[in-house]
């Protein structure tokens, strides 16, 4: 189940015996692991879960919602770009096809 912070009721409260911090591909990972293992996992992510029907081929309007800063992250000395994903999925979210159902994460 996803819950969105936006309109996540104040008072309302998660519990759990694990939070994992980031749902790339190592916090899913870990995430599945301890699920399976029985234990209650809560999933923090900053970004937004986007459906595969929220998808375009419009770089302008999805570059700001796959990436931080836009796709536009740097090294301090700007050296080296840093394509780091953002939302559910983290930096592989943008490769994977179909994406997963949100009763799957």
């Amino acid at each position: 189940m996803i819950h969105d912070a936006r309109t996540f009721a104040a008072d309302s409260r998660l519990r759990c015996d694990v939070c994992v911090v980031g749902s790339g591909a190592g916090g899913m990972a870990a995430a599945r692991v301890l699920a399976e293992a029985g234990l209650a996992v809560v999933v923090l992510e900053p970004g937004a879960f986007l459906p595969a029907t929220a998808m375009t081929q419009r770089e302008e309007l999805m570059l700001p919602q796959l990436y931080w800063e836009a796709g536009g992250r740097t090294s301090v000395d700007r050296a080296t770009h840093l394509h780091q994903g953002k939302g559910v999925g983290g930096s592989p979210s943008d490769k994977q096809q179909p994406r997963s159902s949100p009763r799957n994460l």
